[in-house]
């Protein structure tokens, strides 16, 4: 899913953990001052590795994570940012929405971060600590009635040779 620039790359994925009503499964980071912002409030996920697809990435980070095999995963967007790394390498993050219910969230055992709990949109919006690029994702998905209807239809939507 990570668009080629031409430039080497670094990508990863990203869990919009939703319940029914509306809530997100956010991470508190560990204060680790080796990774990206460290004691915010993120997404689940990380970097993927090599050779590894951004939704076998996913999987792996949830299990790893959470011991977390979700019911399903569906691709929503991907954040592209380039912060000026030396060596050249733009950054990508996948994200995938992952459907969860807010009593299945709170027995998940947690192997990474400072801890984890569920967030209404107004939540993060009061939390002045949140990952910048998830919080991008996070507002994507909130105001996507907004912005879906401009998308062009699906290639093969109406085919006959397509079941949809």
């Amino acid at each position: 899913l990570f668009q080629d620039t031409g430039r080497p790359a670094m990508h990863g994925s990203g869990a919009l953990l939703v319940t029914p009503d509306g809530r997100y499964l956010l991470q508190h980071r560990d204060l680790n001052p080796r990774i990206w912002f460290p004691g915010y409030w993120g997404l689940f996920g990380g970097g993927a590795e090599r050779g590894e697809s951004a939704e076998s990435a996913l999987w792996r980070e949830l299990a790893e994570e959470l011991e977390m095999a979700p019911r399903a995963a569906h691709f929503f967007c991907q954040v592209l940012f380039d912060v000026g790394d030396p060596r050249g390498y733009v950054y990508g993050r996948s994200l995938f929405v992952v459907p969860i219910e807010a009593s299945e969230a709170e027995g998940l055992p947690l192997h990474e971060g400072q801890g984890m709990r569920l967030f209404s949109p107004e939540d993060v919006r009061r939390e002045p600590r949140i990952v910048p690029y998830d919080l991008f994702g996070l507002e994507m998905h909130w105001h996507r009635d907004s912005w879906r209807h401009v998308l062009p239809p699906e290639p093969w939507a109406g085919r006959p040779d397509r079941s949809d």
